[in-house]
């Protein structure tokens, strides 16, 4: 039972962790380990697990120990949504 309780913690933390980091661009970690009641090496170990994981996609500024949270292109996103969508065309045409 214990074994469980120990898995269940972690992957809820990891889920609260993912969440948090979601809607910022960055996020100071000293903040972050305060939300979190853990110290900011400790937190900066669990973020590269995540990132390492592929859960988290971003990186950590060591240095400045800030989290930056890699933000999708809408732009590249659209051109090549309208670059599939003139590919379609051009086979239906066909």
């Amino acid at each position: 039972m214990h074994d469980h309780i120990t898995s269940l913690y972690s992957m809820i933390r990891c889920k609260a962790l993912i969440q948090y980091v979601y809607p910022y661009v960055s996020v100071e970690l000293q903040s972050m380990a305060t939300a979190f009641n853990t110290d900011v090496d400790s937190l900066q170990s669990e973020l590269v697990q995540l990132i390492n994981g592929g859960l988290i996609d971003g990186r950590i500024d060591a240095y400045e120990r800030v989290f930056y949270r890699k933000q999708e292109d809408r732009r590249v996103i659209a051109l090549q949504s309208a670059l599939q969508v003139g590919r379609q065309s051009l086979l239906d045409m066909e």
